[in-house]
């Protein structure tokens, strides 16, 4: 892909459109060792899934553990961060639920009508 050579480690299904439809591959970040030193570049987004039997609370108990080692270590790059974990539903519908409600509630009522005007 692009000149370079990869391994495949699994194939999706064709209906997967996360993080959109226009994602084909997924290719694992490379950088350098100047760059895994950097404690500053707090720009990375990670999707994972949890393991079978692995509450979301106990998901965040594990990474605010471990951004509070991360913080005790190098407190002067990441003194100010977190880990924050969202579920892939919170993530994508975030705040607009009332609003998502309200309108299916909506578009029901107005195929209600339609449907006693027939």
């Amino acid at each position: 892909m692009n000149g370079e050579t990869y391994v495949a480690i699994g194939v999706m299904s064709d209906t997967v459109t996360f993080p959109n439809e226009r994602v084909e591959a997924w290719v694992p970040l490379s950088f350098s060792q100047d760059q895994l030193q950097a404690r500053g570049n707090n720009w990375v987004s990670v999707v994972g899934r949890l393991k079978d039997g692995v509450s979301f609370a106990q998901a965040e108990q594990a990474m605010s553990t471990l951004a509070h080692r991360l913080a005790s270590r190098y407190p002067d790059a990441l003194a100010d961060h977190g880990i924050e974990l969202n579920s892939l539903h919170q993530d994508t519908v975030g705040d607009t639920r009332p609003t998502l409600l309200l309108l299916q509630v909506t578009v029901a009522c107005v195929l209600l009508i339609a449907c006693l005007n027939v």
